[in-house]
């Protein structure tokens, strides 16, 4: 009995009706209107700088510090009544008393409502700030080149997005909060000082050359150590999401105790780098908080202002308004200190971040979002090697092909054959546009695949490797991914996908399979695919390359990890996926070299031989083992 079938919502994905960046600006109401990050638009090539992103948004930063600067003298008054109570209280004016308890009253209420919104404002710039470097950081290494990805861990690129991130900008919009605040409070403590009396404010302000030369070595020594800490922190989340993302392999090995001291070591150098910070700061805060200004200065002023106070130069009422406002210089000043050591903090987190951002390079070709929306290339699927030479980016001096020159003919067969490191799967590489040749080009129709538009390309040309990657989500969602750009073309929705996924699972081979489930194509497949076989995984992954249609298609020893069972299904699918396009396959089944029209030996990155199976059938025999063939 057929199984009835739910329809299910097109993803989140699927209905972008924009290009990311643009969709991003809307939803901000672009920079220049609501202060969201401007992230690389075309034409852009400003550095990427912490002052180039907090300006980003200064608007609401603007509005917060107003708020600050209106909120300070509540916030002032506070010592100012308080001395003018004792005072009060000592000649016992119980009149004056209670009303300056009642003005304190009332301007610690209006200081408590300001400072919500002073603690809102700014907490809302820490969000909107983390947001957009996240979106700017991800578009970004979405444009990539995949070479980057080649030498760049995804656990270090991770705590990048995450960590770096987001110490990046709490430091950076609570500093801005506290700086302004510490140097506005400042600026009006002092001159409150100096009009109370300008002797003890002197006095108060003999130790600022020492507090600048401490400041000065400590933020030196502080930077350095930053970026050390957040250097060793991206290590040691590498470390962990490869042995979460392979732990089966871990597992199966028992190599849980291994893996275990290796994540330990590496989380034992972020300790000791941020153990030996701790010191440095306690000894920067002995000397120059606790010691100089808690201590010295308050000594100097207590002792001087007793002095004066003796000798009738200065009355009670004074006296214990300066020690007040010696009391909030204090507090002040060390929250300026904060806010400094945090600026130097977020500089070191910003390095990699921004080193990212500002990278040049990146993909060849155009990249993606240009030109979204055209319709796909009407091409017949020609595939063109002239002279090709390439060496991967992580090992420059090692050559893979030398001078390569082939051809793919409109709706035929290529088998590439050849042992384990010939250059087979970097052919396939090189027509998926993942790296361009150091020497020579490689065609699509005459046109170099660098040359297209990413999306362009790709609508032309899909690829099923040995290596299914099924993303979280349902079947559903992982057949409509073949089609994404098409369904937003296109306009299309769940209703108007649902044939189609279905047509392209039938010619599959999987459409059996997943009537079966209780969930049928809303199915979830589980991380990677782990909940679905090896060749149920492979099979959806063909399904998703017949929903995008492509005119060529790039088989990379689709079947060669299978059992005999799950091949056979594979095999089936492929047969008919096959018909009518330009297929390059990488084999080692005689079966499948023998059923193509043009058979390609690779040896050491050289073209062997080249010719129809006709020709070159007894000496396929002869060479069978040489070439890593199976029956």
């Amino acid at each position: 009995m057929q199984k009835t079938f739910r329809q299910p919502e097109i993803p989140s994905f699927i209905m972008l009706e924009k290009p990311l960046l643009e969709e991003r600006r809307a939803s901000e109401g672009g920079a220049s209107a609501s202060g969201g990050i401007d992230r690389d638009a075309p034409g852009d090539c400003r550095p990427w700088t912490i002052r180039r992103v907090v300006l980003q948004e200064s608007k609401l930063l603007l509005v917060g510090c107003t708020v600050l600067l209106v909120r300070m003298p509540f916030s002032i008054a506070m010592p100012y009544l308080q001395a003018r109570v004792l005072a009060k209280l000592a000649v016992k004016d119980a009149h004056e008393v209670w009303l300056t308890v009642k003005i304190m009253a009332v301007a610690g209420s209006v200081d408590a409502v300001l400072d919500f919104w002073c603690v809102y404002l700014f907490s809302l710039t820490k969000s909107r700030l983390v947001k957009s470097l996240r979106l700017a950081l991800f578009d970004k290494l979405l444009r990539q080149e995949i070479g980057f990805f080649d030498v760049t861990s995804s656990g270090e690129l991770s705590s990048r997005l995450t960590t770096d991130i987001a110490t990046l900008a709490n430091d950076m919009t609570w500093v801005f909060r506290f700086s302004i605040e510490a140097v506005a409070r400042i600026l009006g403590v002092g001159l409150t000082l100096f009009h109370t009396d300008w002797r003890l404010a002197l006095v108060t302000c003999t130790s600022i050359p020492l507090i600048a030369a401490g400041n000065r070595v400590y933020g030196v020594w502080l930077r350095e150590n930053a970026v050390k800490v957040q250097d060793s922190l991206a290590v040691a989340n590498a470390v962990a999401q490869e042995v979460l993302s392979c732990f089966r392999v871990v597992y199966s090995f028992a190599n849980e105790r291994f893996e275990s001291s290796r994540y330990r070591r590496e989380v034992e150098k972020n300790f000791a780098l941020n153990k030996r910070q701790a010191a440095i700061d306690g000894v920067y805060y002995m000397l120059v908080s606790t010691f100089l200004m808690n201590t010295v200065v308050r000594l100097l002023v207590i002792g001087y202002g007793a002095h004066l106070y003796f000798g009738s130069a200065m009355d009670f009422e004074k006296l214990s308004r300066f020690v007040f406002f010696v009391d909030m210089l204090q507090s002040w000043t060390n929250m300026l200190f904060d806010s400094f050591s945090n600026l130097v903090k977020s500089g070191g987190a910003s390095a990699k971040v921004f080193e990212i951002l500002n990278r040049e390079g990146g993909r060849g070709g155009r990249g993606w979002g240009e030109g979204e929306g055209a319709e796909p290339m009407a091409a017949p699927g020609h595939v063109s090697f002239e002279n090709v030479s390439f060496s991967y980016p992580a090992r420059p001096g090692e050559a893979v092909l030398r001078g390569v020159t082939f051809q793919a003919e409109a709706g035929k067969t290529l088998a590439i054959i050849g042992r384990s490191g010939s250059g087979k799967s970097t052919i396939v590489n090189l027509i998926e546009n993942f790296y361009q040749p150091d020497v020579g080009r490689v065609l699509l129709d005459g046109k170099s695949v660098a040359a297209l538009g990413h999306e362009e390309l790709h609508s032309a040309v899909a690829i099923v490797n040995q290596d299914t990657v099924l993303f979280s989500g349902s079947i559903y969602d992982n057949i409509v991914y073949g089609a994404r750009n098409e369904a937003v073309r296109r306009g299309w929705r769940g209703k108007e996908l649902m044939p189609r996924v279905v047509e392209a699972a039938r010619v599959a081979n999987i459409h059996d399979f997943i009537s079966t489930l209780p969930g049928g194509y809303e199915e979830e497949v589980g991380e990677r695919g782990v909940q679905l076989s090896g060749g149920q995984r492979q099979r959806i992954a063909i399904a998703r390359a017949v929903l995008a249609d492509p005119r060529v298609l790039l088989l990379d020893e689709a079947t060669s990890s299978l059992d005999h069972e799950s091949e056979k299904a594979v095999k089936e699918a492929l047969d008919r996926v096959m018909d009518g396009k330009t297929v390059v396959v990488v084999a080692h089944r005689l079966s499948t070299i023998m059923n193509a029209n043009s058979i390609l030996v690779m040896r050491d990155g050289e073209i062997a031989d080249q010719g129809p199976p006709e020709r070159m059938q007894e000496w396929l025999k002869t060479a069978a083992t040489d070439m890593e063939i199976v029956d």
